[in-house]
């Protein structure tokens, strides 16, 4: 289920989106659009930081699959981390939080969204990200 109108309590946030599955890019972007965020998608790492970066300080929040080509999920993230210190990402992946966030412990990650994901599953991880600093 997509949510029909955005809550009156939040603000409109920008999303970065990275992943290479096009389906979820599809989906993040309705889902989050509808919601009444605005919505970049990255389709890898590399793509991600440059877009984190032209945003410059713009970007709220980012969804970062753990997955991608050319850069890794952890590699994009300390990327990210050392243009914005505060960057605040929920990290996205089809392993399990336990198999998958090994070597993350030690990082402020925002959130953890299982593949597949619903699109509601999606819209909740990122608000309550962007509720919680």
């Amino acid at each position: 289920m997509i949510p029909e109108h955005p809550s009156l309590d939040r603000r409109r946030a920008t999303i970065l989106v990275a992943d290479d599955d096009h389906a979820v890019q599809i989906i993040a972007r309705m889902a989050l659009e509808r919601a009444g965020h605005r919505v970049l998608i990255a389709t890898d790492g590399p793509e991600a930081i440059d877009l984190f970066r032209a945003a410059g300080g713009a970007v709220d929040l980012v969804v970062l699959d753990l997955s991608m080509p050319r850069m890794s999920g952890r590699q994009t993230f300390d990327e990210l981390a050392a243009i914005d210190p505060a960057v605040r990402v929920v990290i996205s992946s089809g392993f399990s939080r336990n198999d998958a966030g090994a070597g993350f412990e030690d990082l402020p990650i925002a959130g953890w969204l299982q593949k597949p994901f619903r699109a509601d599953a999606l819209v909740s991880a990122c608000e309550g990200a962007l509720d919680h600093p």
